[in-house]
């Protein structure tokens, strides 16, 4: 009568299934304990300029161009030097409506 849980048990699992699952676990374990080492700065040897250049080449596929590449600025006119003349003219006439000429 005791051994019922245990067939019931083994019915379920296997050997097999359980050293499986065993070799899953310790596998994310070290996956574990590596990214742990790699968050706390140990065993880190980084190539500042092999990294800019990553990046470099990151930005430049995103933006679509060669990482060499300087955007073009567009032509602009030149700023003026001298202050702008403003030409006088004589105010216009008044004319009065009830004079204005009508054909006939």
């Amino acid at each position: 009568a005791s051994l019922r849980p245990l067939d019931a048990i083994h019915s379920v699992m296997s050997v097999d299934k359980v050293e499986a699952l065993m070799d899953e676990t310790a596998e994310a374990i070290a996956v574990q304990q590596e990214i742990d080492g790699l968050l706390s700065g140990e065993d880190i040897a980084v190539d500042e300029g092999e990294l800019e250049a990553e990046l470099a080449a990151m930005e430049a596929d995103l933006m679509g161009t060669a990482a060499t590449a300087t955007p073009q600025l567009p032509v602009m006119p030149a700023v003026p030097t001298q202050k702008p003349v403003v030409a006088h003219t004589e105010p216009a006439l008044a004319v009065d409506p009830e004079r204005v000429a009508v054909a006939s």
